[in-house]
């Protein structure tokens, strides 16, 4: 169980500095980022919501909390951060 634990934290923080080294949309959400933007808006993010059977009445409030730059839009890094935590134990 540890050495998935390890697997899993060394795969999410390659991930993240991976994303956090490019410009645009990468990983998980670059699927959803369906007008080319390189961002997620929140209509983007609720189809992301749904898509992965997760809660969307509160999208509004968890997207404004995700945007720190405050421009209406997700980025990669914004993205991320918002993910489960267990999703990189899943993907293994």
């Amino acid at each position: 169980m540890n050495k998935i634990r390890i697997v899993s934290i060394a795969a999410l923080t390659l991930f993240v500095g991976t994303a956090l080294a490019h410009k645009g949309m990468h990983g998980p959400g670059a699927k959803y980022d369906v007008d080319g933007s390189e961002d997620l808006s929140l209509a983007e993010y609720e189809a992301y919501l749904k898509a992965t059977n997760q809660d969307v009445s509160q999208a509004a409030a968890k997207f404004a909390q995700l945007d720190k730059d405050k421009n209406n839009a997700l980025s990669s890094a914004e993205f991320i951060a918002g993910l489960p935590k267990d999703s990189a134990a899943k993907s293994q």
